[in-house]
């Protein structure tokens, strides 16, 4: 049985040999450590089934459920009370 490819990766840009620091918010330049830049070389390669894959992975390792946590902005509004009426 043949396999069918649903996703396109790019291929990935040639790289310099030093990978430019992001800056942080105060705009003064991060620099990460091998270890971090290596993984995030390998997760930039990865397809979006192998990704899906990782997540899974990562959820059931790290003890993460895929229940959404509610922001207290989200919470919906208070019913208003009932109109009572003098009969």
């Amino acid at each position: 049985m043949a396999k069918i490819s649903l996703f396109f990766v790019a291929e990935p840009a040639q790289q310099a040999e030093a990978p430019t620091p992001i800056p942080d918010a105060e705009g003064a330049a991060k620099s990460y450590s091998p270890k971090i830049q290596g993984i995030v070389k390998d997760i930039s390669q990865l397809t979006l089934l192998e990704v899906a894959d990782l997540n899974d992975l990562l959820k059931k390792t790290l003890n993460i459920s895929d229940a959404p946590m509610m922001m207290a902005g989200a919470m919906p509004a208070a019913a208003a009370p009932a109109e009572v009426s003098d009969l």
